[in-house]
């Protein structure tokens, strides 16, 4: 199998390591067979670059990492581009662990994902797609509506 891949690589004229450039480099020149690619949140900056967003929870799932990265890799390859031009994240709303995403960095995601670059939780994701303070924005409004709405819950989940 390592040679068969060794071998493609080589039929490709792929020859970068790194999984981003890969793809692109095997991609280039190649005609692409035309397959929708369902991306949970497409963004594109004022600046003409696009954002693709994979989103997750934060539950620890090794499938649904690997799924993730298969399709970001393809959305590079479609695009025949990687970073800045096309960036694509494995991202979460919320991060269960606080501000520190080490604590993530370390589950089962950092075995397929490059956490410093690829995965976006809580913060890092609101501030990218919404600017500096959107995530304290989303939290006070979650705040807002968890006080209005508090009796309500209550009434239900008794019920």
């Amino acid at each position: 199998m390592a040679v068969q891949v060794v071998h493609e690589r080589r039929r490709l004229g792929v020859t970068s390591n790194h999984p981003v450039q890969a793809v692109c480099q095997a991609y280039r020149g190649h005609p692409v067979r035309r397959r929708p690619i369902v991306i949970d949140l497409y963004l594109k900056s004022h600046n003409g670059d696009e954002w693709f967003f994979e989103m997750k929870s934060p539950k620890r799932n090794e499938d649904q990492a690997v799924g993730a990265v298969r399709k970001m890799l393809m959305v590079h390859g479609v695009r025949g581009a990687g970073p800045p031009a096309v960036q694509t994240y494995y991202a979460m709303a919320y991060n269960p662990y606080g501000d520190d995403s080490s604590a993530y960095a370390e589950s089962i995601a950092k075995k397929y994902l490059d956490c410093d670059t690829m995965v976006l939780m809580g913060k890092k994701f609101w501030d990218l797609i919404g600017g500096p303070g959107t995530y304290e924005e989303v939290l006070g409004l979650y705040r807002q509506v968890g006080r209005e709405f508090k009796d309500e819950v209550r009434v239900r989940l008794a019920s």
